[in-house]
């Protein structure tokens, strides 16, 4: 399965530690207890004049623990913003077509840091936006793993690859250079979560060590002390609805997962965990994954046809007509569509969840899937309330089991799976998560 959100997105005030999401605060050491301890360092890159500085590059060196260096590109608004590890001494190097570049140190406390306005002295005109801190080779490889959701987030958005990629450069092992890749425009990212794609230099040639096409989010990414076959294990931190998971792979013919523990608390900083349960196992070893919808269209503004936008419209607003009587502008503007790739064919469907005004107080939102069906866009998946859309891998007729993940409470809920009957999904099967304890069965009713 594979976790999409839209409209109201989940918090993670539950959560115990705030789990890293970006790998250059992580890997001063390998260590078999990751660093959660993180905070923002954040800035706005200026002219003289107070003009945001678009495209600048953005170089983070930590300068303590291994050599590391992270990159990225200030978006349209000259902003940047790296999640760091905390009591630690970093250097930012900045530059800018046209300007004198600038360098800047900082000691990062226990909070979050903004340094404000970062003034470059710019003379020249803005040149071209190039690859910044990803290899070209690479650039290529992430192009190709992201395509759909690039094709969506920087053709439909107008936004730019390169403003929207975090990178970090670190040596894997001896002899082999890494390069970590997260995110890929509003499209992916999540505001809590990221994709994240490793690619490792073996003589000269570039590689895909982990990751996926259609990638799920993770929050962390670490190398472990512990090695298979002289590859350091990898650690990757995920969150599910109704768990937070920590995920060990290990290098045979490739990284592979081995291990799979759920957290259950945190003691003085160091994360307790228990085994998953089997069920949660079978739940990521199901998942695929679509792009994060908690950046996905207004119904107002997603690109559709007038037709597509009216039935969309009117489906929406049966259900919820009671609730928002005479506000037409609240469901155009509540009303949240994404895309996803449920056939094989990897043809492009509608997720549509909303309006937020109508969704639960635990994130539960109406859901619907519509799908080109005979020349002409059908409602084919209609869910009264979720808080999570899963797509699976298992397919049938053509299209992949997909389910809804309902979220009664903190820790409890249920999964039901839909399975498509060659017009439209039906309900096939339910998870009960019962918090201490999960079963499957036959659905109970409307899901």
């Amino acid at each position: 399965m594979t976790a999409v959100r839209l409209g109201r997105m989940f918090t993670l005030a539950r959560v115990a530690i705030a789990a890293s999401l970006f790998l250059g605060s992580a890997l001063g050491q390998a260590t078999d207890v990751p660093a959660f301890e993180t905070v923002v360092l954040s800035g706005r890159v200026v002219t003289q004049e107070g003009a945001a500085v678009a495209n600048a590059s953005v170089v983070l060196n930590s300068l303590a623990g291994r050599p590391e260096k992270s990159f990225m590109r200030t978006d349209k608004d000259g902003q940047f913003a790296f999640d760091v590890a905390m009591d630690r001494a970093y250097e930012l190097h900045f530059e800018s077509p046209g300007a004198a570049p600038r360098d800047l140190r900082v000691k990062v406390d226990e909070s979050a840091q903004s340094l404000k306005d970062i003034v470059l002295d710019v003379h020249g005109s803005p040149s071209p936006v190039r690859p910044f801190g990803l290899p070209e080779q690479v650039a290529g490889l992430v192009k190709e793993e992201w395509a759909d959701g690039l094709r969506y987030s920087l053709v439909a958005r107008g936004e730019v690859f390169e403003q929207n990629l975090r990178v970090t450069q670190f040596g894997l092992r001896e002899g082999n250079d890494a390069v970590l890749v997260q995110g890929a425009g509003s499209y992916f990212d999540g505001p809590s979560a990221r994709p994240m794609l490793l690619f490792v230099n073996t003589d000269g040639l570039w590689w895909k060590a982990f990751g996926e096409s259609n990638p799920p989010l993770y929050y962390h990414l670490d190398t472990l002390a512990h090695a298979s076959n002289g590859w350091p294990d990898l650690e990757v931190w995920r969150h599910l609805e109704y768990a937070t998971v920590r995920l060990v792979y290990e290098y045979g013919q490739g990284y592979e997962r081995t291990h799979c523990d759920e957290l259950q608390s945190v003691d003085h900083g160091k994360p307790i965990f228990k085994p998953c349960h089997e069920m949660t196992d079978e739940i990521l070893n199901g998942m695929g994954q679509a792009p994060s919808g908690g950046h996905a269209w207004t119904l107002a503004e997603a690109p559709l046809t007038s037709e597509q936008r009216d039935l969309i419209y009117r489906t929406v607003a049966k259900p919820v007509h009671d609730d928002f009587e005479d506000k037409d502008e609240e469901i155009m503007t509540q009303t949240y569509v994404g895309t996803v790739q449920l056939s094989v064919a990897r043809s492009t469907q509608l997720l549509v969840s909303g309006p937020q005004g109508f969704c639960g107080a635990t994130g539960n939102c109406p859901r619907w899937v519509f799908a080109t069906v005979q020349g002409r866009m059908r409602l084919v998946l209609e869910s009264e309330a979720g808080s999570m859309f899963f797509i699976q891998k298992a397919t049938h007729l053509g299209f992949h089991d997909v389910a809804v993940y309902w979220n009664s409470s903190a820790a409890t809920g249920i999964f039901t799976v839909y399975r498509w009957n060659g017009v439209k999904y039906e309900q096939f099967w339910c998870i009960f998560n019962e918090g201490e304890f999960m079963s499957q069965g036959p659905c109970q009713g409307d899901q």
